[in-house]
C-alpha cells in the first residue's frame, strides 16, 4: 500500500463535498449537511480561508482533512485549528493524523 498526500485543487469541490457527506452519513447527521460545491469553491479556493488535503492510497483519494489557521493577537502567532473532517479508509488514519 503506497500512501501519498496532495493538496486540493480547483475542481476538487465535488470530491470534498462527497467526503463531507460520507462522514455525515457515518455519523447519522446527513440531514444537517448544508455544504455545496459553491461553498467549497468560495472558502477553499477563492477566499483561501480553509485548507484541504487528500490522503491517497495507490493514487486513489481515500480521505481528506479540512483545516484552517487562527491568529492570536495575544501571542502574535498563527495556530492551526484542527477542526478536521476525516473520512479515512484502509487504515490511512494511523499514518496521517499527526497534527497540522
Amino acid at each position: 500500500m503506497n500512501i501519498t498526500y496532495r493538496e486540493a485543487g480547483k475542481g476538487d469541490a465535488p470530491l470534498i463535498v462527497e467526503f463531507i457527506r460520507a462522514i455525515a452519513d457515518y455519523e447519522k447527521l446527513s440531514d444537517e449537511v448544508k455544504v455545496t460545491d459553491a461553498d467549497i469553491d468560495r472558502w477553499v479556493f477563492e477566499e483561501n480561508l480553509v485548507n484541504v488535503i487528500f490522503a491517497q492510497v495507490d493514487g486513489k483519494d481515500v480521505g481528506f482533512a479540512l483545516y484552517f489557521y487562527n491568529f492570536s493577537t495575544f501571542t502574535v502567532s498563527q495556530d492551526c485549528i484542527s477542526r478536521t473532517c476525516l473520512c479515512i479508509l484502509n487504515g490511512v488514519a494511523t499514518a496521517w493524523v499527526s497534527g497540522c
